[in-house]
């Protein structure tokens, strides 16, 4: 099981929609194993992004005055 140990903390700024998630949460999600938690949550993201890419492409375009 990789992943950050100790209690150092780094300050960051995260940009709109972005989220901080614990290692321990990370392999929470990867059932006990953070790089399993990372490819689910990096195959997460590109569905995500590939969804609203999707969207967007199916808006209307804008209204001309």
């Amino acid at each position: 099981q990789g992943g950050a140990t100790g209690d150092h903390k780094v300050p960051i700024v995260a940009a709109g929609g972005e989220y901080v998630i614990e290692p321990e949460q990370v392999a929470r999600i990867g059932s006990g194993s953070v790089d399993r938690g990372h490819r689910i949550l990096d195959a997460f993201v590109l569905h995500m992004r590939k969804k609203h890419i999707d969207t967007l492409r199916h808006l209307k375009p804008p209204a001309k005055d």
